[in-house]
């Protein structure tokens, strides 16, 4: 049985992020534009992680179908998340001025991640309901996780790599922020039904934006 407990709160925070973000007069630059895509992919992800878990953990009533696209669809925007943080601390970072062919590189993580997930309804690779009912994880799950750790990796090389020019609150926020998965992650593996990626990824737009 997953817990929404924590699924629920990362929605409210996230709703009242956007309405902060609307109320607000911004600069349009591209740091801003890509916040703005990130509160909505972490509102989406929120709430299709709510819905997915919610239709699992009743999957004897719920048409399978209608399950896997739910997952489907939390998968997809979840696996967004990871990239278009990068991008936000890229552009932040003032590097965000790099060859196109760079750029391009930084997505083939994601697309590979996308392309698993858009493909999981044939392959039963990422997720997948079995004969006698139950949900299960596919052989390619890994994969999905080793692109938001690669991620990860190159967000904070850009973050060392110009430690100096970022000014203390800048270098504050992105300690807390990359503080925060493993925290998540033990609370996941000790606690069974306990899906902690989208709160954290809340909490990290929710530092982002102070």
């Amino acid at each position: 049985m997953y817990v929404i407990d924590f699924d629920i709160v990362a929605i409210v925070l996230s709703a009242i992020s956007l309405y902060l973000y609307f109320s607000q007069k911004r600069v349009a630059n591209r740091q801003n534009n890509i916040f703005f895509w990130l509160l909505w992919a972490v509102l989406g992800s929120s709430l299709f992680s709510a819905a997915s878990s919610a239709a699992i953990n009743s999957l004897r009533s719920w048409p399978v179908p209608l399950v896997l696209s739910l997952n489907t669809v939390f998968y997809l925007l979840h696996n967004s998340i990871p990239p278009i943080i990068c991008r936000y601390i890229i552009s932040v970072s003032a590097s965000a001025q790099k060859p196109k062919r760079r750029k391009n590189l930084l997505l083939l993580p994601w697309a590979l991640s996308i392309s698993l997930i858009l493909a999981n309804p044939l392959t039963a690779l990422v997720f997948y309901v079995d004969g006698s009912g139950a949900y299960r994880h596919g052989p390619a799950l890994p994969v999905l996780y080793l692109a938001s750790a690669f991620y990860l990796v190159v967000s904070v090389w850009y973050l060392l790599s110009r430690w100096k020019s970022l000014v203390h609150i800048q270098r504050l926020v992105f300690c807390i922020v990359f503080s925060l998965p493993l925290p998540a992650v033990i609370v996941q593996n000790l606690l069974q039904g306990y899906v902690l990626e989208c709160f954290h990824r809340r909490q990290s737009a929710a530092f982002f934006s102070s």
